[in-house]
């Protein structure tokens, strides 16, 4: 099963960066193949780190007031 998981905070691995990548970890070994779509390279490159993909962006028109409506 693929799974997505996304996630936008500040550029270094904390509590919830960390919960995250543990749970990336479990799942691979679970016959689920997690991806990640993410801001931050600390979270990109710790990510790779643990062989999840990553796509990285800086969601500049989704967590704005300028976004398109």
């Amino acid at each position: 099963m693929k799974v997505l998981f996304v996630h936008f905070g500040d550029d270094w691995i904390a509590g919830s960066e960390v919960a995250l990548l543990e749970l990336m970890r479990a799942l691979t070994g679970m016959n689920v193949q997690p991806h990640l779509w993410c801001n931050a390279p600390a979270m990109q490159q710790a990510a790779q780190k643990i062989g999840v993909p990553v796509d990285r962006d800086v969601f500049a028109h989704a967590f704005d007031y300028s976004s398109p409506r």
